[in-house]
């Protein structure tokens, strides 16, 4: 039978190896991984009051970290989630870094109501894909 003081000389590189690999493989998993391209900082309709048929901007503020490649879905939302109406996707992804805010001019609802803006963005930056939900901007709709 061995004495402890040799099965420990002998083998007391084994938990650091443990340490050193599962510190390997998080390091791995996170670099695999990078944060989302685009973060939302806000959201804000202009006017919030329209009346029927007119246009509204929609200024987005968001931090953009790296381009890639998007697709946007949008539409008008009534207070119980229910889609109103729906816009064509759009694609881009392409613009400078850093800290922006966005314009979006889109028409108002043809009803007249409450009703708020709901935006995904879904991009694609190599083999990592994101979802990305923006806030949403609300405004009425008067007659």
């Amino acid at each position: 039978m061995m004495r402890l003081s040799v099965i420990l000389h002998r083998y007391i590189w084994m938990p650091w190896a443990l340490l050193t690999l599962a510190a390997l493989v998080y390091a791995t998993m996170f670099f695999l991984r990078p944060p989302p391209p685009l973060r939302f900082l806000g959201a804000a309709a202009h006017p919030s009051v329209v009346h029927v048929g007119e246009n509204v901007t929609v200024t987005y503020h968001t931090i953009r970290k790296r381009s890639c490649a998007s697709t946007v879905v949008r539409g008008w939302v009534d207070p119980i989630g229910s889609i109103v109406m729906r816009f064509p996707q759009t694609y881009g992804g392409v613009g400078r870094l850093g800290e922006q805010k966005n314009k979006v001019i889109v028409p108002a609802p043809d009803a007249p109501g409450f009703y708020c803006l709901r935006m995904v963005t879904h991009h694609q930056c190599g083999a990592a894909e994101y979802d990305i939900a923006a806030p949403e901007a609300c405004l009425e709709v008067t007659p």
